[in-house]
């Protein structure tokens, strides 16, 4: 009988180690695939749950501010007419003698959408005369009146004593700015 030589089992002994060797890593390679594959299908899924979840929240918070958009878009709304008889309201109701000294519109703020409207800015100028009380009474109503508004100054002066001024009369001097979508 003829046996194999030495030489040959150890040459095909390599390779046959070689091809389990090439098997082993291409099992391992197509594992470490397989799971690349699965982590970038979950970071999707998880991306697109995300996704939902937020646009879910957007609907249900525009649906839950719908009636509050609609109120501040009716008060927004106002025109400088109507801003003026709001805060000669305030002089009316604090029982001092109230003056719109000034109004002022700027220029309107572009939106970033072409359907909202655009927001400006009035200023109002309000001089009154009153005893301290009353012109700080006059000064919270203006702070609070039902329009998005702010008081930007406030001015209190003593004048001096004369004729036309008994010396318990203080002067108000107040700068209020609302914003408005009204078309002036």
């Amino acid at each position: 009988m003829k046996t194999l030589n030495p030489t040959y089992i150890s040459w095909v002994t390599l390779m046959s180690t070689l091809i389990a060797w090439s098997f082993i890593g291409f099992f391992s390679w197509s594992l470490s695939a397989a799971q690349a594959a699965r982590v970038s299908g979950d970071a999707v899924a998880g991306q697109d749950a995300a996704r939902r979840e937020t646009e879910l929240r957007l609907r249900v918070l525009a649906r839950d501010t719908e009636v509050l958009r609609a109120e501040l878009e009716e008060n927004t709304r106002a025109t400088p007419l109507s801003i003026v008889e709001s805060i000669e309201s305030v002089g009316k109701e604090s029982g001092v003698s109230l003056e719109i000294g000034q109004v002022l519109a700027s220029a309107p703020v572009p939106s970033a959408s072409p359907s909202a409207p655009s927001v400006r800015t009035i200023s109002v100028v309000v001089e009154a005369t009153g005893s301290f009380t009353a012109l700080m009474y006059t000064a919270s109503l203006l702070s609070s009146i039902p329009l998005p508004s702010t008081i930007n100054q406030l001015h209190f002066e003593l004048p001096p004593t004369s004729a036309s001024n008994p010396g318990s009369l203080w002067h108000l001097t107040a700068r209020v700015s609302v914003l408005t979508t009204a078309e002036i």
